[in-house]
Formats: C-alpha cells, structure tokens, sequence
C-alpha cells in the first residue's frame, strides 16, 4: 500500500535536510565520507531503474502534478567529439539554470537525467547522468551493473581542479539542483493545500533567486 502523500511529504524533507547537512560537511574539512550518505539519498530520490527503485522526488512530482523543470545545455552528438580526448568529459560550472539562458534547453528532471551527458573514452560512447549516479552510489557496496559504467567514474574520479574531482564535482552540482527541485516542490504543494497561489509565493521566489544565483565550479 503506498504511503499517505503528507508522509512521503515529510520523507522528502527529511532527505533534503540529509543532502543539505553532508554537503555543507564536506565543504568544511573536504572530506569524502561526507558525500556518503549524499550518495544513498540522491539515489532514493532521482535514481531512475532498477527492480527495487521508486525516486521518491520524481514519484512525488508525478502524483501532486508538480513539472520538475529547469534549463541546461543539450547533449552533444557523438560525432562532434574529439577523437583525441582521453577522459569523460565534464563541465566547470553549475550544469544548469532555474531560468531560460542562451545556449540552454529545457528540461524535465528524468529527460536530464537520461540525456546523454558524459563520454566513455574507452568505449567512445556518452552515457547518462542516471547512469553515473547508479554506479556511484552502488560501487560502495560493489555492485557494478555495468562495466562500461564503472569505468566512467574512474575516468570523474582521475579529474580533478582545485577545488572538486570529477565524482564530488558530479555530486555537489545534482545535490544543489535535486535540493531546489525538492523544496519547490515542497513549498508549492503546502501552499496549494492551504488555497494559496505558489506563483506569489514570497518564499518560493527567494529559494528561486538563491538558487539561480549560486556558484558552483571546479575552479
């Protein structure tokens, strides 16, 4: 039997504030064993396959009907690649927009999700953000689903600038994004409950700016 909507309302907020408290932890001292518990929540809450998998997030938003859409770059073809490069290709900034920016299409949380986004060297094949946060979360456990996968995130895992390798790169730009998708969310389905217009919402529009606003890159 599924779980009363205000319930699984509570569980979402419970693993926001999860993802909010270890990525300020590992911001402070840079230490990994932070991003641990960062790791298992994002993939209870966006991870996409799987017999056992329900995101939270993207099930939630699908049942109070609430678009979980934002702007970000589109994937490139295969055949724009380089032939010379050697690593997965990542980006050096927040991979993504609240609002419309030149260069960046709209997308929903599950088309991004499964976009193709970063390239195999090895393979010479783009492979989804799904599919690095399922090998990323899974590898702790030694659960590799795909090999094609787990030698992804050993190439994230050898780039590295001064401020983030590939992998906590990876992980500190979705947390920001999945933890804004979840609170609006959250604040647009409280105020629709209580017979209220979300589009005026005072508190939704500061979470909007906040985030909008935010600075993330390797540099």
């Amino acid at each position: 039997m599924k779980k009363d909507i205000n319930y699984r309302i509570n569980e979402l907020k419970t693993a926001l504030k999860a993802i909010e408290y270890g990525i300020e932890a590992f911001h402070k001292n840079q230490d990994d064993a932070h991003l641990l518990g960062v790791k298992a929540t994002l993939r209870a809450l966006v991870a996409i396959g799987g017999r056992t998998m329900t995101p939270l997030l993207l099930d939630l938003a699908s049942e109070v009907n609430v678009p979980l859409e934002f702007y970000s770059r589109p994937p490139e073809e295969n055949n724009n690649i380089n032939p010379n490069v050697k690593t997965a290709r990542i980006l050096t900034g927040k991979s993504w927009s609240i609002n419309p920016q030149q260069g960046l299409q709209k997308y929903t949380l599950y088309e991004w999700l499964k976009s193709p986004s970063y390239f195999i060297s090895k393979s010479q094949e783009f492979r989804s953000r799904n599919d690095v946060l399922r090998q990323i979360s899974e590898s702790e456990g030694g659960a590799h689903f795909d090999k094609n996968i787990k030698i992804i995130v050993d190439e994230l895992q050898r780039q590295s600038g001064s401020r983030y390798n590939g992998i906590q790169f990876f992980l500190v730009d979705i947390s920001a994004l999945v933890y804004w998708l979840g609170q609006s969310l959250i604040i647009t389905y409280e105020c629709l409950q209580k017979g209220n217009n979300p589009s005026v919402s005072n508190e939704l529009k500061n979470l909007n700016d906040y985030f909008q606003e935010l600075h993330i890159s390797m540099i």
